[in-house]
């Protein structure tokens, strides 16, 4: 016998779906989480928040198969894209192991980066 249960997302605390283009860069940027977390677990290391943020700015440079520079600084990340720079704060970047909130800081970020979108006039 098959029971078919129905789940209204509500009930069960899903946020609102994202509009399709806001769904397409959070989308990016899970691949982005999925495939440095990948390379975390292969290499059986920790997902200390600095070095994982690092490789994910790095994996977004790949993906998007662009020729920028990627250093790492003391509490910053500096992301060098044609004759712009971008600072990832580590003060403001969650944990990698919150992943959600995590997703939505690199979705707000890389809107900023390549959109020209900077929903929070924050200076970067």
């Amino acid at each position: 016998m098959k029971v078919l249960i129905f789940i209204s997302i509500k009930n069960i605390g899903i946020n609102e779906m994202k509009s399709t283009p806001d769904q397409a860069i959070y989308d990016f940027s899970n691949a982005i989480y999925k495939l440095t977390k990948i390379n975390f677990d292969k290499a059986n290391q920790p997902l200390e928040k600095a070095n994982f943020l690092f490789e994910c700015v790095i994996q977004l440079n790949d993906l998007k198969m662009l020729a920028g520079c990627v250093s790492f600084f003391n509490q910053t990340i500096e992301y060098s894209l044609d004759d712009e720079k971008y600072t990832f704060w580590l003060v403001e970047t969650p944990e990698p192991t919150a992943k959600f909130q995590f997703l939505d800081y690199l979705t707000k970020e890389i809107t900023v980066i390549f959109y020209n979108l900077n929903l929070d006039n924050c200076e970067r």
